[in-house]
């Protein structure tokens, strides 16, 4: 897959739960593994790769188009990806209420879905990001 490189967004406060008034669709809720979301909460952080502060985005499986930032429950997973052409790339960890404050939005105007718990194929599950956002913000 084609890699591209996607630079740290502004920081700023943002009204996300205005964005999460839409429903989220069963088809979301059943490819978001439980056991990602518990881990994620247990720990308050997502993971994602690094470089300076360059993230790693994908193109989709699906759409080449669209954009996909594959995110992590835990620094062990993401680190799995540090090879090859991230090899210079490392897991960094991004608090909940920062992701929710800073990423939600500026990756939802931007298109870029979430790629959960991406294996070293670069395949997995993509998500809106929205629906990303409230499937962790509901889970109890």
């Amino acid at each position: 897959f084609p890699v591209t490189i996607f630079p740290h967004l502004a920081t700023r406060q943002s009204l996300y739960l205005l964005h999460l008034e839409h429903n989220m669709t069963e088809h979301t809720e059943q490819h978001i593994p439980d056991h990602f979301i518990a881990e994620v909460k247990d720990s308050g952080v997502l993971w994602g790769l690094q470089f300076e502060d360059e993230w790693v985005v994908c193109d989709s499986q699906d759409d080449e188009a669209v954009d996909v930032m594959p995110l992590w429950s835990s620094e062990r997973a993401a680190k799995l990806l540090c090879c090859d052409e991230w090899k210079d790339y490392e897991p960094a960890a991004i608090p909940l209420d920062e992701f929710y404050d800073e990423w939600v939005n500026d990756l939802y105007a931007d298109g870029v879905l979430i790629g959960v718990e991406w294996d070293e194929t670069l395949s997995g599950v993509e998500v809106d990001v929205m629906d990303f956002a409230r499937a962790l913000s509901h889970f109890e």
